[in-house]
């Protein structure tokens, strides 16, 4: 496959099996999607579909699992501790090998209307598919559950549905599709049944109260578990790892005497992050992830093509698996590309790392903030100048 997506459903449903497994029946009835993963979670009441191919068979899967959502699930029955606006609630699409942020924008929008024209459930696009500022963040558009969306719906010509009717549909309420990069979701679970402390310390971390970048969190209950839990989502877990959320919510649980009694990932997660954890862990002096067998040969393998074939089917470079010397070795190879615009791109998120320092250093969040969207912003454009020579020589 020469463009690959991964899709990440969330459904509210976590109980009944019946029903997710209908769910995955409907996923992988499309040829050519993988089913990747699939997590079911009895306290939440949700359950969570991964799977990826080609970008039009994505889309047609993603289609498929939410008319059986729709059908199957009523939101009116629905009691869960997790936050939710629809029986689908939320869709995410991810660019991985040789998709773009754009081709997941395109998907987003193309899926959004057939839903809202064929299923007529309204549809709010977020994340980088955001038509409106206010719906970007997911949590602004789970604001208030169903009713304070219902109610913003009703009374603020901001909030009419990207696509669908502008009144929530009876049984399946909305649903929020959009495109993002990679998102953690990590969940820690406290020795414990006090509510307000799981919730306190969420409050605490969540960059949205000066906490930690690129953390969003929640404390919820685990009755059938008799504990709480710190339930996370990281958006960059360059910026801010796993091992630091962990930390985070132990050191606090700790003042308070609470023990962590473990932790959990939902769906799937970049290998980058796990290396990145146990590197931490291990304390590690002067690793570099390439030492990680399947990396140094995934990499060894991608420049291989390039010494056998033209530059014009040349084989896409995954810069982000790539060390610092790789990279180096790739701009000094006799390929166009990575050319000028990587080469920039990689300056310029150099030079954000060096002021994301001297935010922290003199503890300026706001600063940090922003330095760390330029810098994500500036390595995904690294890639993105390798893809777009790619496709310009294919089609000509």
């Amino acid at each position: 496959m020469d463009r690959i997506v991964e899709c990440v459903p969330n459904f509210s449903e976590g109980r009944n099996r019946t029903t997710v497994c209908a769910l995955v029946h409907a996923v992988e009835s499309v040829p050519g999607v993988w089913l990747l993963d699939q997590t079911m979670d009895r306290d939440h009441h949700r359950s969570v579909l991964s799977f990826a191919g080609e970008p039009d068979a994505v889309a047609e899967a993603a289609f498929r699992a939410i008319r059986v959502a729709t059908d199957l699930i009523d939101l009116r029955k629905h009691k869960g501790v997790h936050p939710r606006v629809g029986a689908t609630d939320v869709v995410p699409f991810v660019p991985l090998r040789g998709a773009t942020m754009q081709d997941c924008i395109h998907l987003a929008k193309r899926l959004g209307q057939r839903v809202g024209t064929e299923l007529e459930i309204p549809v709010f696009l977020y994340e980088r598919a955001a038509l409106h500022r206010d719906h970007a963040p997911l949590e602004s558009v789970r604001r208030g559950g169903l009713q304070g969306l219902a109610f913003r719906m009703a009374s603020d010509p901001d909030w009419t549905p990207d696509f669908g009717p502008p009144h929530l549909h009876k049984t399946a309420g909305a649903m929020v599709i959009g495109a993002r990069p990679h998102l953690i979701a990590f969940n820690v679970n406290l020795h414990s049944t006090d509510l307000a402390l799981a919730q306190s310390i969420a409050k605490d971390i969540r960059q949205s109260n000066g906490g930690l970048p690129h953390l969003k969190a929640i404390g919820v209950e685990l009755a059938s578990r008799q504990l709480v839990q710190v339930a996370i989502n990281l958006t960059d877990y360059v910026i801010t790892p796993i091992h630091v959320a962990l930390e985070a919510v132990r050191a606090r649980a700790a003042a308070q005497g609470v023990a962590v009694a473990g932790s959990e990932v939902i769906g799937l997660v970049p290998q980058a992050a796990l290396v990145q954890a146990a590197a931490h862990s291990l304390a590690f002096e002067h690793f570099d992830a390439t030492q990680v067998l399947e990396l140094r040969l995934e990499t060894r393998l991608s420049h291989e093509p390039a010494r056998q074939t033209s530059p014009h089917i040349q084989k896409p470079i995954d810069l982000h698996a790539q060390s610092l010397a790789d990279f180096l070795d790739a701009v000094a190879a006799a390929t166009p590309i990575p050319a000028g615009g990587s080469v920039a791109a990689l300056v310029g998120a150099l030079a954000a790392s060096l002021g994301i320092m001297g935010a922290r250093l003199s503890r300026q969040r706001g600063v940090e903030h922003r330095l760390s969207e330029i810098g994500r912003r500036l390595r995904e454009l690294m890639q993105a100048d390798g893809d777009a020579y790619q496709r310009y020589t294919q089609a000509t």
